[in-house]
């Protein structure tokens, strides 16, 4: 069996229980393939960084920023030290599941042209989708990415999610190719705590490389628990738009994203909040995120359609 190299690459900000159940998952579950991690912490508080302080693992290297770069710089910096033949960005609010490495890895090696794979990843309850793939929406000037099967149970769509190409996936859980990193470069900078793994996947789509869902590498995602996480997404939706706005072909219409899809998101995201197991800091961050998500759209799709 062939040998890989790979670098796993974590930027920490606080949440320190987190990371912690993240780095167990991948003890636990990442056998039989040799890798390091880099954890790139972003001015934590003292108890992620006693707690970082206390790792001993002879395969981790630790940065200590003194200061919060940012999504985009702080994996910037692991990957300039990575030496992996494959890296993975890997978010600290994740646990990943058996044979999860494997799987990317496996659809990687499918086609010599696949220059990104990202894992399926699941809310914690384990039942219901938090990504299988990004799709891009458009309204007037404003690109709209949104994740496929956001918040619906994966039972009930199981025979849909499948490995497939798509024009993103996100960085949550992403393995890029080395020779990708070359042809694309590093993550945009300008880009803060939103969008720049969208960006990386444009830029690898121009570059003619293939982006790919691996729906066997499946991941629990806790997503944007770390404080500041939506501080920027105006100047990050401007930035998008201004770069990709009239390049990026769009893979459905908007008002038909908005029509179609927001009546299954209120459904589930009821269901989610009749769920008492469920940590509730979860499910209200969740439910911010949902109605802002809503008003936007609302907003966008009433201007459409005077």
């Amino acid at each position: 069996m062939k040998e890989y190299k790979v670098s796993i690459i974590i930027a920490s900000f606080n949440n320190f229980s987190l990371l912690k159940d993240c780095l167990n998952s991948l003890e636990n579950c990442t056998q039989g393939i040799s890798y390091e991690v880099i954890i790139v912490d972003n001015n934590s508080d003292e108890g992620t960084l006693n707690y970082l302080r206390s790792i001993k693992r002879t395969n981790y290297q630790i940065i200590y920023n003194k200061e919060n770069l940012g999504f985009a710089k702080a994996n910037n910096q692991g990957i300039k030290l990575a030496v992996g033949d494959y890296l993975i960005l890997l978010n600290n609010d994740t646990e990943v599941t058996n044979n999860w490495l494997d799987e990317l890895i496996a659809v990687a090696e499918s086609e010599e042209q696949i220059g990104i794979v990202g894992s399926l990843l699941f809310y914690p309850d384990g039942r219901h989708v938090q990504h299988a793939g990004i799709r891009i929406a458009k309204n007037g000037d404003n690109l709209w990415p949104y994740h496929t099967h956001l918040l619906e149970y994966y039972t009930d769509h199981y025979n849909e999610i499948k490995t497939q190409q798509f024009q993103v996936v996100t960085g949550a859980c992403m393995l890029v190719k080395r020779d990708t990193i070359n042809k694309v470069g590093l993550l945009d900078e300008s880009f803060i705590n939103g969008y720049e793994d969208i960006d990386f996947c444009f830029r690898a789509n121009s570059n003619g490389l293939k982006v790919f869902l691996a729906h066997k590498s499946k991941v629990y995602h806790y997503e944007s628990v770390s404080k500041g996480r939506n501080d920027h997404t105006s100047l990050n939706q401007d930035l998008l738009n201004k770069k990709w706005s009239g390049i990026i072909n769009t893979d459905v219409s908007f008002i038909h994203f908005v029509s179609e899809r927001i009546p299954i998101k209120a459904k589930c995201m009821k269901e989610i909040a009749q769920q008492p197991q469920l940590e509730p800091k979860f499910i209200a961050a969740l439910g911010k995120r949902f109605v802002r998500r809503i008003e936007n759209l609302s907003k966008y799709y009433f201007a459409t359609s005077r």
